[in-house]
């Protein structure tokens, strides 16, 4: 015979579970300016030196936040993780760019604000896969550069 659990130990059973997923992972919002735009970005860090940047491209008509559960598991990964609103999308300014000039300077404020030069994973979805395509064969760690 299956016991029925009322719902609210089972939001409370829930609810410590995920206190102790987040005691792994920091988690902030912060703001960069880049060619006249303002950008919008969410950063997770493993508490441990990470292994390794991801960077995370949303899709379009999208922001950051459709990114939030990638974000999260990376960074129990041991991976910094960056998402950011596009320009012209969520809660960054400026008009829409397609432009790789625009994208590749983005990327590169991006990499230099949290100082990285190891790994690098560009992770998009849907417009973001494609940025990714674009920026993938041009991008290296900073060290590289």
């Amino acid at each position: 015979m299956m016991r029925k659990v009322p719902l609210s130990i089972a939001v409370l059973l829930i609810s410590s579970a995920s206190l102790h997923l987040l005691q792994d992972v920091e988690f902030r919002e912060g703001y960069l300016l880049s060619q006249g735009a303002t950008l919008r970005y969410l950063l997770w860090s493993p508490r441990a030196e990470p292994k390794g940047l991801a960077v995370l491209y949303h899709g379009f008509g999208g922001s950051s936040e459709m990114m939030e559960w990638i974000g999260f598991e990376l960074a129990r990964q041991g991976y910094l993780v960056v998402s950011y609103d596009a320009r012209g999308y969520g809660k960054s300014s400026s008009s829409l760019s397609y432009n790789l000039s625009v994208l590749l300077q983005d990327f590169r404020l991006i990499s230099e604000k949290f100082n990285y030069s190891g790994e690098i994973l560009l992770i998009g979805h849907s417009m973001g896969g494609r940025a990714v395509q674009e920026l993938a064969p041009i991008v290296k760690p900073l060290s590289d550069s």
